[in-house]
C-alpha cells in the first residue's frame, strides 16, 4: 500500500466533499461521503487496524494523514491509554 498515494485520494475526497456542501447540496454530495469513508476504512481494514487516518472532519482544508495507531494514542493519551 502506497501511503502517499492514499493520503491524497482521502485528502481529495475530503476537499470535494466540502466543496459540494459550500453549494448548498447537502446531503445530496455525489456520494463523496461515502468515498471518503470507503477509503478511510479501507486502509485501516489493509493495515488489520494498525494504522489510523487523522482527518479533521470540520476542516475543508483539512489533510490526511496516517499513523501508526499506538503511535496516535500514546500522544493522545499517554502512556496510560490501555
Amino acid at each position: 500500500m502506497n501511503i502517499k498515494l492514499e493520503e491524497r485520494k482521502i485528502t481529495i475526497a475530503h476537499r470535494l466533499l466540502h466543496k459540494r456542501l459550500r453549494r448548498g447540496f447537502g446531503y445530496d454530495d455525489g456520494g463523496y461521503h461515502n468515498l471518503r469513508a470507503f477509503l478511510i476504512n479501507r486502509v485501516e481494514q489493509q493495515s488489520n487496524y494498525k494504522l489510523i487516518v487523522e482527518l479533521d472532519g470540520a476542516d475543508p482544508e483539512s489533510v490526511a494523514k496516517i499513523r501508526n495507531r499506538d503511535e496516535y494514542l500514546k500522544e493522545k493519551y499517554g502512556d496510560d491509554w490501555r
